[in-house]
């Protein structure tokens, strides 16, 4: 299997993450921890699933060459090698540069940690921000990845979609109410499967016919998840998660790309309100 082929696939999943947020080579939490003070920790993980990846990157290449046939056991055996030598050169130094996080962040705001590592054939992504006013957690901009492909836009806002509020009293983070006429925003950017499907292909320079099965294949066990901490008392919520101070919303979307543009943002919708 050619490197070629292999970054392709990757350049893929840099698009689904910068896109929509995630893809089922990947699982993303993020999560925020509110002080009783108001001060915090913003936080987003990621892992990516080599294994995972390798047959789907074979797919693109049969595609390339005019097959129809799946991968066999041995190209698949062979793309997880690979996978795991080209691993072995990921360095440890974060994909976020600190520096360029810091130097966007709003006051009061500083990178605790950016950092990744391989777990076995899983790269593990950590981003730790440490925040003194928690509310102003949704300004949080990140640079582009470095790293990223010539042409990805991975740009993203990780918490645009909540609306931290004090109400005196209380302190209300819920997610953000649309404008009219707009689609909610609940984990990932508004986004169509057009414009979407435009942007994979434009990047991969395949078509857009091809591309959905692939991106299907990307979705399946795909797992996004928000956890909310906090020693305060909660007021009122809707996580349906609730384990000690912590609250945590998950989805999983194994529909498909489609199927996931088209859920009822009112599913993923987070609200947790907590007293002073």
């Amino acid at each position: 299997m050619r490197n070629a082929l292999i970054r392709r696939g990757i350049t893929l999943v840099l698009c689904l993450v910068a896109a929509v947020w995630s893809a089922g080579c990947l699982n993303m939490e993020r999560s925020i921890v509110v002080n009783k003070d108001l001060t915090g920790r913003a936080a987003l993980k990621m892992a990516i699933d080599f294994d995972a990846l390798v047959p789907i990157v074979i797919k693109m290449q049969h595609q390339s060459e005019g097959k129809t046939d799946p991968p066999t056991d041995a190209e698949i055996a062979a793309g997880k090698a690979q996978m795991t030598a080209m691993a072995a050169m990921i360095p440890s130094a974060g994909p976020f540069d600190a520096q360029k996080i810091s130097a966007g962040l709003p006051a009061g705001m500083t990178v605790v940690e950016s950092t990744q590592k391989m777990d076995g054939n899983k790269l593990v992504i950590n981003l730790v921000i440490g925040v003194q006013d928690v509310t102003k957690i949704p300004q949080i901009a990140m640079p582009s990845i470095d790293a990223a492909p010539a042409g990805v836009d991975t740009a993203m806002k990780l918490f645009q979609d909540f609306e931290i509020t004090d109400e005196g009293g209380t302190i209300l983070i819920a997610s953000k109410a649309p404008a009219a006429g707009e689609q909610p925003t609940a984990f990932q950017p508004p986004i169509s499967t057009a414009d979407l499907l435009s942007t994979l292909t434009s990047t991969t320079g395949m078509k857009s016919e091809d591309l959905m099965p692939l991106v299907n294949d990307l979705m399946k066990g795909l797992k996004v998840s928000t956890r909310i901490e906090s020693p305060l008392t909660v007021v009122d919520t809707n996580a349906p998660v609730k384990d000690g101070t912590s609250l945590t919303w998950n989805i999983n979307f194994d529909g498909g790309l489609e199927k996931m543009l088209a859920a009822d943002p009112k599913s993923m919708m987070v609200s947790v309100r907590f007293k002073k």
